[in-house]
Parts: C-alpha cells; structure tokens; sequence
C-alpha cells in the first residue's frame, strides 16, 4: 500500500506534528509513505528523514500553478491513498481528486473553527469535500461542527482521535521535589491561543503566588502570515509588568517532551482546538493538565487529573492557576497518574493507526 500525504509546510504546527506522527507509525507498519509539500518550513523535516520517509517540494509561482503542480505530483504519484490535512490543502486535494482516479482521498480538518467554512474559500471548500472518500476530524465536537454546516457529507465523516508521538512515554513526578510549581506551554504565538490573556492572567496573582511559579511558553514567535505582533505584544505585557521571572517566553523547541517531563502541569488556553497534541502528549507521559472549554474537554479532563478553566478569560485563568499552586506534590503526581490512565483508553496508538489504515483500505471506522 502506498500513502501519500498532503500538507502545505513542514512547519512547528499541531497539524504537521500529528502528521508525522502518523506516517511514522503507518511506516514502521510496512506502509509506503511519501509527503508532499509546497510550502519552505522544515521544523519536522529531520524526524521524517530519520524515518526515512521521502519529501517532495512541488515549485510553483502563483496559486493556480501551484494547484496544478500539486494535481500532476498527486496523480502521477502512484499512489493507493492520499491523505491531506488542512483546509488549503485540502481544498487542493479535492481538486486534484477531480476526474477518474484510482486512489482515495481522506481530508482532515485539524481545529474546529467554524470559520473555515466562511467566505469564498469556505463555499468552496464545502462544495469540493464532495470528492473526498472519508473527511476526518480529531474530536467530536469538530464532527458535529461538519455535519451542522455540510449535512449532505454526515456518510463521509469519521473522527479519529490524534495519535501520540512514540517518544512520549510515562515519567512519574518526582514527589519530593522541592522549589517553584512549573508549567508547560507548547503553542504558537497566535491570538487563537490567548498568550496575551496568560501573562494578565499572571499579573493577577499576588506576588507570593508568583514568585511559587514558572509557566514555560514554548512557541513559534511569527504566524504562518510572517507576523509575529501577538509575541511582540505579550512580550512587552510580561516586560511592563515585571514578570519576566513567571512567565518565560521560549521559541518553538525540538525537545518538548523533555520540558513536559521537568514540570508539573502542562497548560493549554486556546479559544478553540482539534484535538491538543500537548494535551494528549502530556497526559501520556503523566502529567496534571489544565485547559480551557475546548475540543473534546469533557473527555480529556476531570478533577482527578487537572483543572478546567471557566473560559478563556485571564480571570479564569487565574482561578485555575491558584488552584494549582494549592496542590501538593502527592496529589500531583496521583493526577498525573489518572491522566496517564485516561490517554492509554483514549490515544493508544496502534488503534489510531489501525484506524487510519482502514479507511485506506476503505473501511469505515
């Protein structure tokens, strides 16, 4: 079987990450991967050529020579399946899936913003999903969001929960651990994931609480637009108001599940999410978690194993923050546990790949 998989970069993003993850798993199955790709970024480019899975990088001037560069690359591919994620390439795929074919196409829709669906590109891409074998999303509230808006493809639609990068194993706290409660955050600097209501949410607790605590920002500082206004403005909140010292801003870092293993807490604030890689990631390698109302939250948190917060202002953010700080080392460890426990029933992987592999062989999961 060969798959082919569709992405615009190789770049730091949840997508990209949860690809890579995928293909890894489907090639250490014997499974012939390829990638496709036309866009520069290569942040997880050495981890596919360790796997020894190929890339090519389709050259194209305009958008339209791009759709057919990219049309001609998937059809003369040779491939069984191709598997695109993101709403560009998506919108792509099914272009290129226009006319007879002989491999199926999967999309995957990796947030659940109903904004895509909005404007031109929206229209489109709700007409042209119709050529799509099987349209998966990461959570089930992203699949309920598909059917609301496109009711005539609820046959295609299949929600496959994120499978875990292989190196995200178990790392028991340390319970006698003594100085500051750490936090990780792994996100890029985007509104979309609320850095800026983070550090207000820091300056609302007193100076005790955060002199007892390290949030560990790791992000890319520009967006895929090359604007990186959302760090600047974070960045200098953090610098006005002196806490430097709390909140630690880092870039995008290849080594994120050594930070997650020093700290006690993994953090996420979006305003809206597929599935959170981080979320799932830090759960399997046992740890607490604290989130906004996003994605599937309902499933992924309890009060056993973290702390949701209200919504996603800094207020409530704070809140969830002091109730943090009020938890022993002990009990953190117990709620990594119960995490751990709650991602082996939710992401083993080799059920979501299994999963992947056979809507390839066009079996409905």
């Amino acid at each position: 079987m060969k798959v082919v998989f569709l992405i615009d970069s190789l770049g730091s993003g949840g997508a990209q990450r949860q690809m890579t993850n995928i293909s890894c798993l489907m090639k250490k199955q014997g499974i012939d991967v390829s990638f496709v790709v036309y866009s520069d970024a290569d942040f997880f480019l050495p981890t596919l050529q360790q796997a020894q899975i190929p890339v090519y990088k389709v050259n194209a001037g305009s958008y339209s020579d791009r759709i057919l560069q990219v049309r001609k690359t998937l059809r003369n591919s040779g491939a069984d399946t191709v598997i695109s994620f993101m709403t560009v390439p998506n919108i792509i795929a099914c272009l290129s899936a226009i006319g007879k074919k002989k491999w199926k196409l999967i999309i995957s829709e990796r947030s659940c913003d109903a904004r895509v669906f909005g404007g031109v590109k929206g229209m489109a891409y709700r007409l042209l999903s119709v050529f799509a074998d099987f349209i998966v999303c990461n959570s089930e509230r992203a699949v309920q969001m598909w059917k609301n808006k496109c009711p005539h493809l609820q046959k295609k639609m299949v929600c496959i929960y994120n499978a875990v990068n292989p190196n995200a194993v178990f790392a028991p706290i340390e319970e006698n651990r003594t100085g500051k409660y750490k936090m990780t955050v792994a996100a890029s600097f985007q509104t979309v994931k609320n850095p800026l209501a983070v550090a207000q949410a820091v300056a609302l607790l007193t100076g005790e609480q955060r002199e007892q605590l390290q949030i560990d920002w790791y992000g890319r500082f520009v967006s895929a637009n090359g604007d990186d206004s959302v760090y600047q403005k974070t960045a200098a909140f953090v610098q006005e108001h002196g806490l430097q010292d709390t909140l630690v801003l880092h870039p995008e870092t290849n080594e994120i599940f050594t930070c997650m293993a020093s700290s006690d807490c993994v953090g996420l604030f979006s305003h809206f999410e597929g599935l959170p890689n981080v979320i799932c990631e830090a759960m399997t390698i046992g740890r607490s978690v604290m989130m906004t109302p996003v994605s599937d939250y309902d499933k992924l948190i309890a009060d056993e194993n973290g702390w949701l917060c209200a919504d996603m202002s800094a207020k409530s953010i704070a809140d969830a923050l002091n109730l943090f700080l009020q938890a022993d080392r002990h009990t953190l460890a117990c709620m990594g546990g119960k995490s751990a426990e709650k991602a082996q029933s939710l992401f083993a992987t080799d059920t979501v790949v299994n999963q992947w592999l056979g809507l390839c062989k066009g079996e409905k999961v």
